[in-house]
């Protein structure tokens, strides 16, 4: 008699463990370096796990009396540092921020690191390389002038202040307040006559840079000749 023969395959089954993506852990001791021509932002890895982890955006701000400035980079996930190559400026706080960045677009800010305003090495040194006339009237003119800092960020206003030569009188003087404006347009001018102009930087302390001066003389009034014959057709249309 013919028995059948029954094999039995048992089949092991392997559990996979999934990670748990939903959270991810920031990075720490975030830190910034300065040197004369970069920045470097230096921090410790996240934690979370390898494939729960796309990388880090860090975003450097600077930071003046007038103004901010951020701009941001992507960063490999396996960098735990990063150098600016931007200019990099005097009396200017700088900060860094680290978001790192997980799977499914979650995202973890971590604390930021920040850098210390650096003042020049004197505080009175030259501000304002140069200073120009422009636009010259009979009644006016445009000063402009050309910073040695880009924004003048160790400033907190520019002052702007012009005379008549040889004039007993106070001078009239003008406060730049926003330090990214480098003209000014003066108006109520005397006609033929010669100006002198300072242009100064004024620090938080009130005290002020080396002054830049330079010196104008306005053009004179434009006259209208008219003829007579001229005169005679006006003076008729006008009686019609």
């Amino acid at each position: 008699m013919w028995f059948p023969t029954i094999v039995i395959v048992v089949v092991g089954i392997t559990q996979i463990e999934s990670r748990d993506c939903s959270e991810l852990s920031s990075v720490t001791n975030l830190k910034i370096a300065r040197t004369d021509s970069s920045l470097t932002i230096e921090w410790t890895a996240s934690n979370s796990a390898e494939e729960c982890l796309e990388g880090y955006e860090l975003c450097l701000s600077a930071i003046s009396f007038e103004n901010t400035n951020t701009t941001c980079y992507n960063v490999s996930k396996n960098e735990t540092s990063f150098s600016s190559n931007d200019d990099i400026y005097y009396c200017v706080n700088y900060k860094a921020t680290v978001t790192v960045l997980g799977a499914d677009g979650l995202k973890l800010r971590s604390s930021y690191g920040s850098l210390e305003a650096l003042a020049p090495t004197t505080i009175d040194s030259t501000m304002i390389q140069s200073v120009s006339v422009d636009n010259v009237t009979a009644s006016g003119a445009t000063i402009s002038w050309e910073p040695v800092y880009k924004d003048s960020p160790c400033a907190l206003h520019y002052s702007v202040c012009y005379l008549e030569d040889d004039s007993a009188g106070s001078p009239g003087c003008y406060t730049m307040i926003n330090t990214s404006d480098t003209a000014i347009k003066l108006p109520y001018l005397k006609c033929l006559t010669n100006y002198t102009v300072n242009v100064s930087a004024v620090f938080l302390d009130k005290t002020t840079s080396s002054v830049v001066t330079t010196a104008f003389r306005t053009s004179g009034a434009v006259k209208v000749v008219v003829s007579s014959m001229m005169l005679t057709m006006i003076l008729f249309i006008a009686s019609l």
